[in-house]
């Protein structure tokens, strides 16, 4: 045990003093997280979502129609999703070039009049963004909504909207007669399409089966599905595998020195050496899915329900990826064999264990075949169960089992398949 802990702290004073391998292998999952946060906002219960839309108004046909379009951009609705400056065609542009709004949107001279008299309607000019993605699209499809909406009105109540300019013309509505069967005639036309533009209205609500665990969990504060607190352990998962990799490629160093060979000759044979390379291996994993849950959370808003059971599974999948990482390096013999391979490895076996999709867009024969055989998914389904983010997964405590069982394993048979070829002269 005394040469076990003394190759291990080895190791760990080795890559204490050069710590950028590990570093770089945990800055992508970190930097990939942080992307997806900054475009798509914070997960939790303080995010953000995408922001405010900032716009540019330029309107350049003042009247009635423009007063109430002014009137319907200061409204507490648009206000909480859109920042709309109204100015003029120069500073508009200017402010886009600038990268400071999302577009431009200029109500054409003619447009109002054009719209109540019906025909002869001015176009309305929108200038994207072409720096930004998400926000201009929305503009646009907003406008389309808009012009859409314009168009079945212009349809349907094209006499009452002449009737209309002729009041504002006149400036002089004194017969109530005639106002009175303007109304009851849009008063009629409304009513023959009320079910279209007041639809019976829907709503969802989550909630949670009255079992003993659900009613266990209640109190404990978020219980809505965060989406990136589901995605985070798949993402994660893979690069998991390359840092254990990355511990797992000291055994082709050693055996440049000739370290594996002098331990071969010992009584106890290469043993201890594979099991404090394992030991390694579990150590820079487990830190490194710390560190992701912690950054995750941080950067997501992320409230983790059972931070303990998480910490438990990050430790069983450590033990599983650095065994499984072994058994590869002792059964891939040749150390450019395995720069060529292990990639294809890690990355498969996270393609068919659900790192990338989820389980459910998977092939059916993906899913009742190989997927349940698949590490990785034993980790990503524990990882939901615990947070209680499925209800049809594995119980996270079978796959805690079958990960340290799988390690165990893979370790135990690398130490054999390693002895086994030292003592047929094999060498990487």
């Amino acid at each position: 045990m005394t040469t076990i802990w003394q190759l291990l702290s080895k190791d760990l004073i080795r890559t204490w003093r050069n710590p950028w391998p590990v570093l770089i292998q945990l800055f992508i999952p970190i930097a990939i997280v942080a992307i997806m946060g900054s475009v798509f906002g914070g997960g939790g219960n303080h995010g953000k979502g995408m922001g405010k839309i900032r716009l540019a108004y330029v309107n350049q046909d003042p009247g009635p129609v423009a007063e109430f379009l002014d009137g319907f951009f200061e409204r507490p609705e648009m206000t909480e999703y859109f920042d709309v400056i109204e100015t003029d065609p120069e500073s508009g542009m200017e402010m886009l070039l600038d990268n400071q709004i999302s577009a431009v949107v200029t109500i054409p001279e003619g447009w109002a009049e054009g719209l109540l008299r019906g025909e002869d309607i001015p176009p309305m000019d929108l200038v994207k963004n072409p720096a930004q993605s998400w926000h201009p699209a929305i503009v646009e499809e907003m406008l389309q909504v808009l012009t859409e909406g314009l168009n079945a009105l212009i349809r349907n109540a094209k006499p009452e909207l002449t009737q209309l300019k002729e009041w504002i013309e006149k400036e002089d509505i004194s017969d109530f007669e005639v106002i009175g069967n303007w109304l009851a005639d849009i008063g009629t036309k409304i009513e023959a399409i009320r079910e279209h533009l007041f639809p019976p209205s829907f709503r969802y609500e989550k909630g949670a089966k009255d079992t003993g665990e659900a009613s266990a969990s209640k109190g404990e504060g978020n219980t809505s599905i965060q989406i990136f607190a589901y995605f985070l352990p798949m993402i994660s998962s893979m690069f998991l595998l390359f840092l254990a990799d990355l511990a797992s490629r000291d055994l082709f160093r050693e055996s440049r020195s000739k370290t594996l060979q002098r331990f071969q000759t010992l009584h106890f044979g290469v043993f201890p050496f594979v099991v404090s390379k394992w030991m390694f291996g579990v150590a820079l994993v487990w830190l490194g899915a710390l560190m992701l849950f912690v950054f995750g959370a941080f950067i997501f808003g992320i409230s983790w329900n059972h931070p303990f059971g998480l910490m438990g599974i990050a430790l069983s999948f450590a033990v599983c990826a650095s065994g499984l990482m072994l058994l590869f390096t002792a059964l891939i013999k040749s150390e450019k064999r395995s720069d060529a391979f292990s990639s294809m490895f890690i990355m498969g076996m996270s393609l068919l264990g659900g790192a990338f999709f989820q389980a459910e867009a998977m092939p059916e024969w993906i899913q009742q075949g190989l997927m349940p055989w698949m590490p990785v998914h034993w980790y990503i389904q524990s990882v939901h169960s615990v947070e209680g983010m499925t209800q049809s997964g594995m119980a996270w405590e079978s796959g805690v089992m079958r990960l340290c069982l799988c390690g165990l394993l893979s370790t135990l048979v690398a130490c054999w398949v390693l002895q086994k070829n030292l003592s047929r002269g094999i060498q990487s």
